[in-house]
């Protein structure tokens, strides 16, 4: 019986402090071995600490599991590292990792079961809630996605252009997916914000995007995260005194939809066709009485709590460049 596959993908740097953790959780997972084949690889981003005798120590005892790739190569950054990865790494299924949190043990075995769902002739991805934890890597009891659903609605891609949904940490990804990114070259990576809302967005934007609704990691929080747990719901107040701060995670949302749909226009699903020539036309447009007209049908998707305000923004605010929407 053929196995398939399941690759953890994960990028390290300086994180000797609590790397041993995250890849015992991932060695202890409970699935089925008859079935799928698990192995782990590693590319170190540069790192100055002890990080490399950590992961000498995981190939040398486990050498049939734990693999470094693209060994002593300077750092390019956590984007590009994972874009590295996915092209060096074969595999069926991809889960991607960071190094400092903790797998719960039935974390593979619920992804695996969601993707058993699915066909595997177009991109899937699935994401889990997970929780928050202290720097001991100990639940505090709260969870990322608490009191919300939007995870759970099935037409996911609307509200990607008001909010990240998926945190790399606790999603996966199929083999279609990743020939899709491989298309993706670094020029172009470089012009998304990280590599896990980008790749969400093109699989809810061309194939299916799965939620589960329950937490499959502790999402360990300390003073080196490159991205930590956000709950705070941000008020118009905020919105009002920090315009600037605002406008620039909104042109960055819908730069990532313009390029995710404009690479990927011939592979975009039939209910999501409206939106992306919606945004196309948008970015596109250089007058504000047009960009006001083509965003007013879609304000409640920009933005729930301040549609009008959003609408505002993105009207007389926000601007590309040509070198910004250039994708070849």
């Amino acid at each position: 019986m053929n196995r398939s596959n399941v690759s953890v993908v994960m990028s390290t740097y300086n994180g000797d402090r609590y790397l041993e953790n995250q890849l015992d959780s991932i060695l202890n997972q409970k699935f089925d071995n008859q079935k799928f084949d698990l192995k782990i690889y590693i590319r170190d981003d540069g790192s100055k600490d002890n990080t490399q005798d950590i992961i000498d120590k995981y190939v040398n005892n486990y050498p049939d599991i734990v693999n470094q790739v693209d060994k002593n190569n300077p750092n390019i950054g956590v984007k590009q590292s994972f874009l590295k990865l996915l092209k060096l790494v074969d595999g069926d299924y991809y889960f991607f990792s960071d190094q400092d949190d903790i797998w719960l043990p039935n974390k593979l075995d619920k992804f695996l079961e969601v993707f058993s769902l699915h066909e595997n002739n177009i991109p899937v991805g699935v994401y889990s809630d997970l929780w928050v934890a202290d720097a001991n890597g100990v639940s505090i009891g709260k969870r990322m996605k608490e009191n919300t659903s939007i995870g759970q609605d099935k037409d996911v891609l609307p509200n990607l252009l008001n909010r990240y949904l998926v945190t790399g940490a606790s999603f996966a990804i199929n083999k279609k997916t990743v020939e899709y990114v491989n298309e993706v070259n670094e020029e172009i990576f470089d012009k998304v914000n990280m590599h896990d809302s980008f790749i969400g967005l093109l699989i809810a934007m061309t194939g299916s995007l799965e939620f589960i609704d329950e937490p499959l990691v502790n999402y360990r929080q300390h003073g080196n995260n490159v991205v930590g747990a956000h709950f705070e719901t941000i008020s118009i107040v905020y919105k009002l005194l920090h315009p600037n701060k605002m406008r620039t995670s909104k042109k960055q949302q819908i730069l990532n939809f313009y390029l995710a749909g404009t690479l990927f226009k011939n592979n975009v699903t039939d209910k999501n066709k409206k939106l992306v020539m919606i945004i196309d036309k948008y970015v596109n447009s250089k007058n504000y009485i047009t960009k006001m007209k083509v965003l007013l049908p879609i304000r409640k998707v920009l933005s729930r709590n301040n549609p009008n305000l959003s609408l505002l923004n993105c009207t007389f605010l926000i601007k590309f460049s040509k070198e910004e929407l250039k994708v070849n």
